[in-house]
């Protein structure tokens, strides 16, 4: 310990250099003395690759307070310490790759799950910080946008359909320019709702021919597929996976440091991204 301790009349103020070596922990005790934290992480998220605390701690009181005591002072603001590196781990590690933000999810655009280069540099960033604090390990858990993920997925199980009726992949977007795509469209139509498209036409005032009349039978086809709950997990768990691939082939983090948590899907989901939490 350096201590650095300043009096002006009735006003102290100190300044504490701790560095703390190979620190570890005993067995949890109950007392109603004792800092509600999870010690066993905030310990891992301060301790360096060689085992190494480096805490600075600047405390100050007036000594004409009656209830001034520097032991409770030095330890409010260590506990202090101690739980802001607890509740906000990634700041802690943000500090640690030149002030790089949002460490601790990654964004993906609806139906997407392949990491993009900007995740990627967000992940090599992450890795650096966890290389340094290596008594971390990481959770890592997949998230889906359940309303906009949905019909992405029954558009794309539609897109499987028509192509075993053509014998060859299908890309709707492509749908006005290719004939063979919009007969097998008029084909999976008429089989499923019983009748054709001239017969739609008619009941909503669209020319036969029309893109309009085209893009209503692919709605109406699209909403007839049925994507489970586990399509959606599956989603979600690619994500995870391929971020904790990325981590360990790319970055050279070990597996058992990164665990990939189960992805329950819910309908209240709104965002498609992966969240990663600290554990040590």
């Amino acid at each position: 310990m350096k201590l650095n301790y300043h009096l002006v009349g009735n006003r102290l103020e100190g300044d504490n250099d701790i560095i703390i070596k190979k620190l570890q922990l005993g067995e949890k005790i109950d007392s109603d003395k004792a800092k509600d934290l999870p010690l066993g992480l905030a310990v891992a998220l301060l301790s360096d690759a060689n085992g190494v605390i480096k805490l600075n701690l600047k405390v100050k009181g007036n000594l004409d307070q009656p209830d001034f005591s520097l032991g409770s002072v030095f330890w409010n603001v260590l506990g202090n310490t101690l739980r802001k590196a607890i509740t906000s781990p990634f700041s802690l590690l943000a500090s640690l790759t030149g002030g790089a933000k949002d460490l601790d999810e990654l964004s993906f655009q609806p139906g997407e799950y392949e990491l993009t280069p900007g995740q990627q540099a967000k992940l090599a960033k992450l890795a650096g910080a966890l290389k340094a604090r290596p008594q971390l390990s990481m959770n890592i858990r997949g998230k889906v946008n359940f309303n906009q993920e949905r019909p992405l997925l029954q558009r794309q199980k539609l897109e499987r359909v028509l192509a075993r009726i053509t014998g060859s992949p299908v890309d709707l977007t492509q749908l006005g320019k290719d004939d063979v795509m919009q007969a097998a469209l008029a084909q999976a139509y008429q089989e499923r709702f019983k009748e054709d498209l001239v017969a739609l036409a008619d009941r909503l005032g669209l020319a036969a021919n029309s893109m309009a009349l085209r893009d209503q039978a692919v709605i109406l086809l699209r909403d007839q597929q049925l994507i489970t709950a586990k399509s959606l997990r599956n989603l979600a768990m690619a994500r995870a996976r391929n971020t904790k691939t990325y981590l360990v082939d790319t970055q050279a983090i070990t597996q058992d440091r990164l665990f990939v948590l189960d992805s329950q899907v819910k309908e209240a989901d709104k965002s498609a991204k992966v969240v990663l939490t600290l554990d040590n």
